[in-house]
């Protein structure tokens, strides 16, 4: 589940009633707002929570989804930053009253909900994912998880689908742009008021920059740091107090509400997980949100009208909550049924977030938000008391291991399996964490002192393989280059991924480097084409297919690794789960049919390239008897260390099926 899909989550300051325009004119001269409820903004509230929470379930059902976050971060910052402008004007400014304002806002639906997924987890989570589900409950807590998960891709961490507070990256990124900007408007409202929207403009262009800056070096960073989503944020605030949108004729008004409507309508359908986002792209729904926002203040607009019904003030109303319980719910409802849930599961579990954040909403979130005894210095207290507790509870799971003694000793041994990957993924194997190694710094493997004769040259899927072989080669008195990188299918073209920016540049470069080499008599080239986009596969293959007749060229020897099945849940955990309670582990597989129809198209690529010359490697008979395809076999063990990679066991099987020959 990559990354990007990833997960999201609002946080965004709420309430259930808004008043539409409680704020006073920013500027001199500002008509005097309306008190009425913008049933616009809670509109846009039921377009994102509901987009990200159908993006979360099924990509394809909305695959924009993702842009809900956005939408929210410009809610966020219209209204925060109107409502402090509006306590300005009035004298009444207190930080304190904010940060109070906030805990009675995010802390009791937050802490509930944590408590919950901790207790849940418990049940069905293995103890290294359990540890780590507090690990990102100890940052939830301190509201830093976005810095967290912005050094957590890859390919040998727990995978998101054991993430299920992912979603509170987007709470982290709007509590710290909070911790700064209120201090930053007070000063600038008192010294220098006229200023203010310049100075809102140039932050957010600053922030913008420094986001497409990160957008070319490190993918994580630029999606989940503060500083690179604060431009959202601010275009929200720059656009709060402002007095005269009132006074604009009502057909303009009109105008800009549709125009921003079009401009969410069309980010939501045709965006999708596999852009560089949010850079550039996300002006389109923020600037969307924008226009509507700004086309309602003072009268309600043909856009505004458009999104305001009871259904969607209702779901506007929930959206926080709803943010809150739907990754947990969708994450712990897949550790149970061990793969991805089926259409009809999904819409189970989107039922079962609903019910649950109808609850908090009801239970949780409105009795602190109008509590019969309002007391600022309680609710800073007892916020305080509950980041303790959490805290507290998060540091035990870590010490104790994730209460490994949940799990019978059998199981836990097939769950140790996420650990059975290559070591040198740490020191060899290129993660594009803002630049990557040239070519003459890789590594090799094998023989100590002896120059490399052979390269394996893939993805992530050709590390395991290459180690095995190089463990081969070894022991003739050879070794290899390992050229493996991150969802970088080798190959000569301009295929890259948006979370890996640099795979174009470090395919030539790798290529340039293999045709120069004299050492390097036969390359290895693998890939795993089902981890990629199947409307990309027929370009990854004709690219890859161009660099193989590159280095036949060169007079470089051809080896191709063939596909293997891959799984759509972690492989160990489920193992692990079915060891537990008794159910055969043969329950894993898959039917070998399908597999072969999910490859053909890459099995017919590979016959084609055999014709030229090309050795292939079928690890088929490694994985799959006449019927089906094991994710664990007796004779050999646990093949995988997580979902898609085969496990150090495999790959030593699959290495063994390549006739040393065929390198020389």
């Amino acid at each position: 589940m990559d990354v990007r899909r990833q997960v999201l989550e609002h946080g965004v300051e709420g309430g259930h009633k808004i008043a539409a325009e409680r704020r006073a004119a920013a500027d001199a001269g500002g008509v005097r707002p309306r008190r009425d409820f913008r049933s616009d903004i809670q509109g846009l509230r039921a377009i994102a929570v509901l987009s990200v929470v159908f993006y979360h379930a099924n990509a394809a059902w909305m695959p924009g989804g993702f842009v809900g976050v956005d939408i929210f971060f410009v809610i966020s910052g219209y209204l925060i930053t109107g409502i402090l402008l509006s306590e300005m004007d009035r004298g009444t400014y207190s930080l304190t009253a904010f940060y109070e304002r906030r805990v009675r806002r995010l802390f009791p639906a937050l802490f509930t909900m944590l408590a919950v997924v901790l207790a849940v987890a418990a049940l069905v989570l293995p103890p290294i994912a359990y540890k780590d589900l507090a690990h990102q409950a100890f940052w939830t807590v301190f509201f830093s998880s976005n810095l967290s998960y912005s050094h957590a891709a890859s390919y040998f961490v727990i995978d998101s689908s054991f993430k299920p507070l992912l979603h509170t990256w987007s709470l982290a990124v709007e509590e710290q742009f909070y911790l700064i900007f209120p201090l930053f408007l007070f000063a600038t409202v008192k010294l220098a008021r006229r200023w203010l929207r310049p100075l809102l403009v140039a932050l957010a262009l600053v922030s913008l920059a420094g986001c497409l800056w990160a957008l070319g070096r490190n993918f994580n960073a630029a999606f989940y740091l503060a500083q690179y989503r604060g431009y959202e944020l601010l275009i929200g605030a720059g656009i709060a107090g402002l007095p005269w949108p009132a006074r604009l004729p009502a057909w303009v008004r009109h105008m800009v509400s549709l125009v921003g409507l079009v401009l969410i309508t069309m980010s939501l359908l045709l965006f999708d997980d596999d852009m560089r986002y949010p850079g550039l792209a996300a002006l389109a729904p923020c600037l969307g949100t924008a226009c509507v926002i700004f086309a309602g203040v003072g009268a309600p607009s043909i856009g505004g009208r458009l999104i305001s019904s009871p259904v969607s003030s209702w779901f506007g109303a929930l959206s926080y909550s709803l943010y809150l319980w739907h990754w947990p719910v969708f994450v712990l409802g897949e550790a149970i049924l061990l793969h991805k849930p089926e259409t009809w599961q999904s819409f189970v579990l989107i039922g079962l977030a609903v019910g649950l954040a109808s609850l908090s909403l009801r239970f949780v979130e409105q009795p602190f938000l109008h509590p019969a005894r309002p007391g600022r210095r309680r609710a800073l207290i007892v916020g305080a008391t509950a980041m303790l507790a959490a805290s507290v509870a998060a540091v035990a799971i870590v010490k104790l291991g994730g209460f490994p003694q949940r799990f019978s000793p059998p199981a836990a041994a097939l769950i140790e399996a996420s650990n059975d990957y290559s070591p040198y993924r740490t020191t060899c194997h290129e993660a594009f964490s803002g630049s990557f190694k040239p070519y003459r710094e890789r590594c090799v493997l094998g023989a100590a002192q002896a120059h490399p004769g052979v390269a394996v040259w893939g993805d992530s899927h050709g590390v395991e393989f290459g180690k095995a072989l190089a463990e081969r080669l070894a022991l003739e008195g050879r070794s290899l280059l390992e050229l493996t990188g991150s969802s970088c299918p080798p190959g000569l073209g301009s295929y890259g991924r948006r979370e890996n920016p640099l795979c174009v540049a470090y395919n030539s470069a790798m290529l340039r480097g293999l045709t120069a080499d004299p050492r390097i008599d036969a390359v290895v080239v693998a890939t795993n084409i089902q981890s990629y986009p199947r409307a990309d596969w027929a370009g990854i293959l004709a690219q890859e297919a161009r660099a193989l007749d590159v280095l036949r060229r060169s007079g470089k020897r051809v080896v191709l690794l063939g596909p293997y099945p891959v799984y759509d849940y972690d492989v160990p955990t489920a193992l692990g789960v079915l060891q537990n309670y008794g159910a055969p582990l043969s329950l894993e597989s898959v039917r070998r049919r399908k597999f072969e129809a999910a490859t053909r198209m890459q099995v017919a690529w590979l016959k084609r390239e055999s014709q030229e010359g090309a050795f292939v490697v079928d690890p088929t008979p490694v994985f799959c008897d006449a019927a089906r395809c094991f994710a664990y076999r007796p004779s050999l063990g646990v093949l995988y260390f997580n979902m898609t990679h085969m496990s150090e066991t495999a790959a030593r099987a699959v290495a063994a099926r390549l006739p040393l020959r065929a390198l020389s």
